[in-house]
């Protein structure tokens, strides 16, 4: 498990630095239904946008079948966004909307 963990720390913190140019807009930013103001709330931002979760793009695995495909390129983009959408919604239904990811986990407390 700490494997995983530190897997998604690592890809966190590599889509957190494209997060952190982020424009200074004067309309509200709205991620999943959260109103966030850029010029006063960005940490704020930031820290919900890295909470939410995100499966890469596989490739150079073993081909399945032994000669089938090593990669999930077409239809396997869509069951990844297809995932990543079940995943937010059992997310959002056990832990609240206001879930927030933090390296140093702390209790949780299911709905």
């Amino acid at each position: 498990m700490e494997a995983v963990l530190a897997k998604y720390e690592n890809q966190i913190n590599a889509f957190s630095e494209f997060l952190e140019d982020l424009p200074d807009v004067d309309e509200p930013v709205w991620i999943l239904g959260a109103r966030y103001d850029l010029k006063t709330s960005k940490t704020e931002l930031l820290s919900d946008v890295r909470s939410r979760l995100w499966f890469t793009y596989r490739k150079k695995f073993s081909p399945i079948g032994g000669t089938g495909p090593s990669s999930d390129a077409g239809w396997g983009c869509m069951l990844r966004c297809g995932q990543m959408i079940l995943a937010q919604a059992l997310v959002c239904r056990h832990l609240g909307r206001g879930n927030i990811w933090r390296t140093k986990p702390a209790e949780i407390k299911l709905k």
